[in-house]
């Protein structure tokens, strides 16, 4: 068996958690004889090895229109990945991405093809407009596709009011394309968007009923998929699993203050990394929060700039570049606690896995997938994501009770692993294999 996996992006590209996880599934399904290689968008068409590994790079469009952006994607991207990426024949595609590149287009050649393709949902930006699944960024949506509230939701993300964004989004399409062409500047998206919108959600829709099978990494997107008529049988709940192969829980004797809490992740406004300093430089506490963030575009470099700025004022705060997937255990161990403050409905994270791996207690937010992981007050703690003072208020509590610490880190339970999660997926590869069924749904 050949396995083709195509993530967001790939390395020695800037890493996030979805080529983590590629990387950590393709090391054990190649452990146990399986051929894999990846591909991924990029600029060019390259081709190179990691770890073994070939990886393929197919190129993208450098300039999309906004029917592209919100419609069946990159032509460009899924001329190259058919031309390119298939080269090596794989028995199954297996997708980890939704995006202009990772599109409708591409998932035509594969039709074409005869490829068996099976997609992972690993971000709510698969069916969610805004990208965080928080309805106008207060509250978890129900995640339903729809024209009218996706349309405002998403308006709203782009800086305006509530009240505009449902004014413009309650305009029929029919008669916003007419006033979009007659408009200029913020004008033109806002008449625009209850179209781009509604275009959007049928090609989403369209995706997710031409792949084969379909990885849930949590309940909630189980649910999603679910209110978005995906059939049952098309899904499958496989959690994340420990990237790395862990030995024990590493254990350091800390000192109990102060209190040393890790960040570890990509810089980007989702992530929460603003609101987590805030609570830190506003505490009371003996603290200490150190940052180990991925940048992988210019907003996420100025975001690290800022930061650099705020620690050289605060010493309480500090940031480090990003480590290698291998060297995270280890690093965990320096600490008394993870923040992962996602302002964001999360499907893993990983990071959280990595964290109970090292025994380590989550200070998290109340929000997806991390509230399926963490139990509060017994292995970490929920709390509102948008409330600086909810995080402040836990941080000076936990900097003052190390006992609290200690029984939190005493109820982490092991991870489950990877090799887990790629018994899960051989299996589903295996029962499309079997079935005889070769190409995607007409």
């Amino acid at each position: 068996m050949k396995i083709l996996h195509v993530p967001y992006c790939y390395f020695p590209d800037p890493a996030g958690g979805t080529e983590i996880y590629v990387q950590a599934l393709a090391r054990e399904q190649r452990s146990r004889g399986i051929e894999v290689e990846i591909a991924a968008p990029a600029a060019s068409e390259s081709t190179y090895d990691v770890e073994g590994v070939t990886v393929r790079r197919f190129a993208t469009s450098a300039d999309l229109s906004r029917e592209e952006l919100y419609g069946d994607g990159d032509p460009v991207a899924a001329h190259s990945f058919a031309a390119t990426s298939l080269a090596g024949n794989p028995d199954v595609v297996h997708l980890h991405a939704y995006t202009p590149a990772v599109s409708n287009r591409l998932l035509g050649g594969l039709r074409a093809s005869g490829k068996p393709v099976v997609f992972t949902f690993h971000s709510p930006a698969v069916t969610c407009a805004r990208g965080d699944l928080l309805f106008f960024g207060e509250r978890v949506c129900e995640g339903r596709m729809l024209g009218y509230e996706c349309s405002a939701c998403k308006l709203h993300s782009l800086g305006l009011n509530a009240h505009v964004s449902k004014a413009l989004a309650s305009i029929p399409a029919g008669i916003s394309t007419p006033l979009a062409a007659f408009s200029e500047g913020k004008l033109t998206t806002g008449f625009a968007m209850r179209r781009l919108i509604e275009r959007r959600n049928r090609a989403a829709a369209a995706f997710l009923s031409e792949v084969q099978q379909i990885i849930a990494v949590s309940d909630w997107v189980r649910e999603v998929l679910i209110r978005n008529n995906v059939p049952l049988a098309k899904i499958t709940l496989v959690r994340h699993g420990l990237p790395q192969k862990r030995e024990a829980a590493i254990c350091l004797p800390l000192p109990d203050t102060p209190l040393r809490l890790v960040f570890l992740g990509r810089l980007d406004k989702t992530k929460g990394i603003q609101m987590l300093v805030e609570a830190v430089t506003a505490s009371d506490a003996q603290v200490i929060l150190d940052i180990y963030g991925t940048a992988q575009d210019g907003s996420a470099i100025a975001l690290r700039n800022r930061l650099v700025e705020i620690a050289t004022r605060s010493s309480r705060v500090r940031v480090f570049p990003a480590v290698p997937s291998e060297q995270v255990l280890p690093l965990l161990a320096n600490y008394h606690a993870l923040a992962v403050p996602s302002q964001c409905v999360e499907t893993g994270p990983l990071v959280v896995y990595e964290a109970f791996a090292a025994g380590l207690p989550i200070l998290g937010s109340k929000l997806g997938g991390i509230a399926e992981l963490v139990t509060n007050g017994k292995n970490g703690f929920l709390l509102r994501h948008q409330s600086t003072e909810d995080w402040r208020k836990a941080i000076e509590f936990l900097a003052g009770n190390p006992a609290m610490l200690k029984r939190l880190s005493a109820n982490v339970s092991v991870p489950r692993t990877m090799s887990q999660v790629a018994d899960d997926m051989n299996s589903i590869y295996a029962s499309i294999l079997h079935s005889g069924v070769f190409s995607l749904q007409q």
